[in-house]
């Protein structure tokens, strides 16, 4: 008995030195996803005010240029070559911005910027379909909880475009409420019809590592699976207090 009892004590020290040291890991995770954001954050900013502000001045120095009187036929040439590449060099930007902070995502909140990113993706892929279906209310949410979902999807879908070989995507977020009544669920689910079942090294990649992660660092769960169009199956679930 003496034993036994010794033995429940040790394993019951085991379990809460693991509970500690899970929810340590929980908040590194956390912090570690937030100074990430925060870095994208800045270069997003700079990037927007230093060199856009400069591609802006070198156009319309060009454009001024173009516009002078008897310009040499070379140098009205290369004025045009570098407006194109000021504009190349624009779209480049605003494309690397996006990426880094989502569009609207501060301003319109999760739903719009969600459908902002695929219309973008549509518009660089359109012989991928990509539907999406939102339920519940999302106006409310934190911003890491915000940033969170838009991550998933968007390595998710980056996921679908390099590896799945897939023609058609599902992604579907919901937010109910959930017991106790004080607390809410979302549920995030992105399937494709795709090349099948992940195999061991797909489920270990840095892409689907750092969804779990971000997940995970919010208390939620995720997983991966063989999906219903026979592609891949992510989900994630995440809970998240309501304000009174």
């Amino acid at each position: 008995m003496r034993e036994a009892e010794a033995e429940i004590l040790r394993r019951e020290a085991i379990e809460q030195e693991l509970a500690v040291a899970l929810s340590n890991n929980r908040r590194l995770m956390h912090t570690h996803v937030q100074v990430q954001e925060d870095e994208r954050r800045r270069i997003a900013r700079e990037l927007h005010d230093e060199l856009g502000q400069h591609l802006n001045a070198i156009k319309v120095d060009a454009v001024t240029i173009r516009q002078t009187e008897r310009l040499p036929p070379e140098a009205h040439r290369a004025v045009l070559s570098i407006i194109d590449v000021t504009n190349h060099l624009h779209a480049i930007v605003r494309n690397m911005i996006r990426r880094l902070r989502p569009a609207g995502l501060d301003e319109l909140g999760l739903p719009s910027a969600i459908e902002n990113y695929l219309q973008s993706l549509r518009g660089r892929l359109p012989e991928l379909r990509v539907d999406l279906a939102i339920a519940g209310d999302f106006d409310d949410l934190a911003e890491p909880v915000n940033i969170t979902l838009y991550r998933v999807i968007q390595e998710g879908l980056t996921n679908v475009v390099r590896h799945a070989n897939a023609s058609c995507v599902e992604i579907c977020l919901n937010r109910t409420r959930a017991m106790p009544l004080h607390e809410s669920e979302i549920t995030l689910t992105i399937s494709d019809n795709g090349r099948g079942t992940p195999s061991p090294q797909d489920t270990r990649g840095l892409g689907l590592i750092g969804m779990r992660e971000r997940i995970e660092a919010l208390g939620g769960r995720f997983e991966v699976k063989r999906g219903a169009l026979c592609g891949f199956l992510v989900s994630a679930w995440l809970p998240v207090a309501i304000e009174s």
